[in-house]
């Protein structure tokens, strides 16, 4: 074996796990928007508090959990969002953070 092999291998897991992260950020963002909107209609996702609302357990459920296990990770993320994963709902936030404006 060649003496960099293993730091090639490390780099790649390391682009892969990057990879996996940000789209869980952004399915995580999308569904948030998806939840503020049917649950909180009005409201500002970004102030939309889940405590104490068994209607957010019953929506995961209902959109996400039990279809997660028939369904593609793409094809679950249109169903439980309306939309094929994408960077809209993360985008606003994250520019917020940063002060930028939209």
């Amino acid at each position: 074996m060649h003496r960099t092999m293993p730091a090639k291998s490390t780099l790649s897991a390391r682009r892969s796990i990057t990879n996996n992260y940000q789209m869980g950020q952004l399915f995580a963002s999308q569904l948030h928007r998806a939840i503020a909107k049917s649950l909180y209609p009005n409201t500002n996702p970004n102030e939309v508090l889940y405590n104490g609302n068994p209607k957010v357990g019953a929506f995961m459920k209902e959109f996400v959990f039990t279809p997660g296990r028939l369904l593609s990770w793409n094809a679950l993320t249109k169903f439980a969002t309306g939309e094929e994963l994408n960077a809209k709902a993360f985008a606003p936030g994250f520019s917020d953070e940063l002060n930028v404006p939209a």
